[in-house]
């Protein structure tokens, strides 16, 4: 509650002139940051999980799924609070057309293609792709409860496909809490709306943990049950809401002209974060929380536009080839964790030393994944995009 209180403290004082843009580029520089960070974070898995502690940055790349739902909150909501309207409810038909049109169709194509593989040569879906079905009964099955966006319900299907299907399902019980979360917003006020959240996401985590039993029992409980239980849509709703939050404080336009040091306050938080994760888990609340107060901080922090030439983060999301990477990261996070399966089995990536695997992942594998994301992108993405210009915003 102390970052929350200290970031409403804001003076009325008129931001730096800036040109209007059809985007908000620091939105998709942080994007790229989020999904740059999950790449990275996989590369380093891949190469051997070397240095597994709190001082190595890789070791908080699974933090940018984290950013990536902080960001969900802020888009969805800045069309309803942009240039100091009162928030309004969003039509359900209306907004589930809108995200399905945005989301889906490169996720079916990733799915459909996997399938494919997989009912045609089984032998190719294992060895390339670390998919293994018992049979084609079991697989269709699988992608039934992925066409539907089930699969974060079972883990036994939370990761059968690709890994990073499981934040995606994620994402879409998010967004249908989106409605409830508006309406409370405009009925009780934001900071009510992020007290409950607080409270509903703190409980269910803390409850949660105390029945496993803490590292002990996550550990003994296994990834994919834990992903399922511990990131649950109640678990993750905070950092969710913290990201409404932050499209109120920018549509508001209160900055302060010499803030505080919220970029080293970020940092902190997040190392406090990554400290309690090594001695206790990864699915600890309280670590948990640590980072989304962390995350949060520094989304302010860049957000503020007396930030955007002054500090280094601030230049860092507005950064040319970051912001270009982050239109993008929707189309790399879907199909990059498939395509490193893939460069590593056909270099026999296992045989190598572990440093010769880490220059493997970063110099040779994360280029060509990039480069084949952006014709993803640009084929199979792109097409489905809407039409209709974004909101003007400074």
């Amino acid at each position: 509650m102390t970052t929350l209180e200290q970031t409403s403290v804001l003076i009325e004082t008129p931001p730096p002139a800036e040109p209007v843009r059809e985007r908000v580029e620091y939105i998709d520089g942080l994007r790229g940051l989020a999904c740059l960070a999950v790449i990275l974070f996989h590369g380093w898995i891949e190469a051997g999980y070397a240095f597994p502690y709190w001082w190595n940055p890789l070791s908080y790349g699974y933090l940018g799924v984290d950013l990536f739902l902080m960001l969900s909150g802020f888009c969805l909501f800045w069309p309803l609070v942009l240039r100091g309207k009162e928030p309004r409810i969003p039509s359900l038909k209306e907004f589930a057309l809108r995200r399905a049109r945005r989301i889906l169709p490169p996720y079916y194509i990733t799915l459909i293609a996997l399938t494919a593989i997989c009912l045609l040569s089984p032998a190719i879906a294992q060895r390339f792709f670390r998919v293994t079905f018992p049979d084609s009964a079991t697989t269709l099955t699988s992608v039934a409860i992925h066409l539907t966006m089930l699969h974060n319900f079972f883990p036994q299907h939370i990761s059968a496909f690709n890994p990073p299907y499981w934040s995606l399902a994620l994402e879409v019980d998010l967004y249908l809490l989106f409605p409830l979360a508006v309406y409370l917003a405009r009925r009780f006020g934001m900071r009510a709306l992020i007290a409950f959240a607080f409270c509903v996401t703190v409980t269910y985590r803390v409850l949660i943990d105390h029945y496993i039993g803490g590292k002990a029992g996550w550990i003994a409980y296994g990834t994919s049950p834990s992903y399922v239980l511990a990131y649950a849509v109640i678990g993750k709703w905070l950092t969710f809401v913290l990201g409404m939050y932050v499209a109120h404080l920018v549509a508001k336009r209160q900055w302060k002209e010499k803030p505080l040091p919220y970029g080293a306050l970020a940092i902190g938080l997040l190392l406090l974060g990554g400290i309690r994760a090594e001695k206790a888990s990864q699915f600890d609340p309280w670590s948990d929380l640590l980072c989304a107060a962390g995350i949060f901080v520094f989304v302010v922090h860049v957000a503020n536009p007396y930030n955007a030439s002054q500090t280094t983060f601030g230049k860092l999301v507005r950064w040319p080839p970051l912001v270009w990477f982050g239109v993008m990261s929707f189309s790399v996070y879907l199909i990059h964790l498939p395509l490193l399966f893939a460069l590593e089995s056909l270099v026999g990536f296992q045989h190598f030393r572990v440093s010769v695997r880490l220059l493997l992942s970063f110099l040779v594998f994360l280029p060509c994944i990039i480069g084949l994301s952006y014709l993803y992108y640009r084929y199979c993405e792109r097409p489905f995009m809407h039409k209709r210009p974004p909101a003007r915003a400074q």
